[in-house]
């Protein structure tokens, strides 16, 4: 039988997956838009046309155009969308299959033939796989306290109105 604070833990570290799940799947929504309008703007920046046009302006207009793309090729490579989208790709993949592997657990917690030690030791086995996946995600995303808020939100209306604790 499994005692009530163990199915809380169990239960809030899914509601956990479950908030990571979405966190990434939006933010990486988010730099995606992001680095595709960096990207058409450098684009259209370098076509032909663009320098043709600038070449017929005064002086001044020419240095803040020329400033101006400068600014947009440095801010692409500083904000590096290409690294942070693969960091929240990878991390929404694993914790989807996380996310499944701790509603089986949830779904054990239920079974009369469970203890406390059992479903506590694959609980900590679930949060370590979670741990390593999310790295290189904290590693490289700056925490968006909205969408995270929003992500929590989510979560617990899903897993709520499926797995009620």
């Amino acid at each position: 039988m499994v005692t009530k604070p163990v199915r809380a833990i169990v239960w809030l570290d899914m509601l956990d997956v479950s908030r990571v799940t979405r966190y990434a799947e939006t933010m990486s929504t988010r730099y995606r838009a992001r680095h595709l309008a960096l990207r058409t703007i450098l684009f259209v920046a370098a076509s032909g046309s663009v320098a043709t046009v600038v070449t017929t302006l005064p002086d001044f207009w020419r240095a803040v155009c020329g400033i101006a793309i400068a600014v947009i090729v440095v801010a692409d490579y500083m904000l590096d969308y290409a690294t942070k989208i693969a960091a929240l790709d990878s991390a929404k993949r694993e914790c989807q299959a996380l996310e499944s592997d701790w509603r089986e657990l949830w779904l054990d917690v239920d079974v009369p033939a469970s203890d406390d030690a059992d479903i506590r030791s694959r609980n900590m086995q679930l949060i370590r796989r979670f741990e390593r996946v999310t790295v290189p995600m904290d590693a490289q995303v700056p925490v968006n306290e909205r969408v995270n808020v929003r992500s929590a939100e989510s979560a617990y209306q899903v897993a709520g109105s499926q797995y009620a604790p």
